[in-house]
Order: structure tokens, then C-alpha cells, then sequence
């Protein structure tokens, strides 16, 4: 989803994430990785595994953006990416 925050003299626009633990996986999560490319170059942020959600501020209005998640867990191994598609708002 795209939130848009207006202020006297300007606009900010964010794209806010959220997301659910995969089933079965919730005590060896460690934390969730955020990606802006699927070559997975491009870290936005890690985040806790008791937070599931993101916002990502100062996006382009009408822009597309594609996410992708990946679970990270206590062994330090990484999942499958997991895509999220927030679309501009309209």
C-alpha cells in the first residue's frame, strides 16, 4: 500500500509493507531482509522478527515498486525471496 503525507510545504510519499510468518517457521526466524531488486542487491532494510511490517519513505509518486522479503533464521540461513508489489496510489 502507498500512503501519502502532506505538509505545508511539501508531500511525502511511503510505501508500507506487511507481511505474515510463514506457518511452521516462527521460533527460528531471526529477521526479515527487504530488497528493492530480485538480484537482491539493493538491501532497504532487516528487520526484527517480531516487526512485520515496513514503510519505505520518500518513494516517486506513480511508480511501481516491487519488494522482496527474505526470511532470515538463527542458523543464519536465508529463505526464498518473497515478492511484494506496492502500486502507486491513484
Amino acid at each position: 500500500m502507498q500512503l501519502l503525507n502532506r505538509f505545508l510545504t511539501q508531500s511525502e510519499y511511503v510505501n508500507v509493507l506487511n507481511w505474515q510468518v510463514p506457518a511452521g517457521r516462527q521460533a527460528s526466524i531471526a529477521s526479515y531482509a527487504i530488497f528493492r531488486d530480485s538480484g537482491l542487491t539493493d538491501l532497504v532494510a532487516i528487520v526484527p522478527k517480531s516487526q512485520l511490517k515496513y514503510e519505505d519513505h520518500n518513494r516517486v509518486p506513480g511508480v511501481t515498486y516491487t519488494y522482496f522479503i527474505v526470511t532470515q533464521n538463527t542458523a543464519g540461513t536465508s529463505s526464498t525471496p518473497v515478492s511484494v508489489i506496492v502500486s502507486p496510489i491513484k
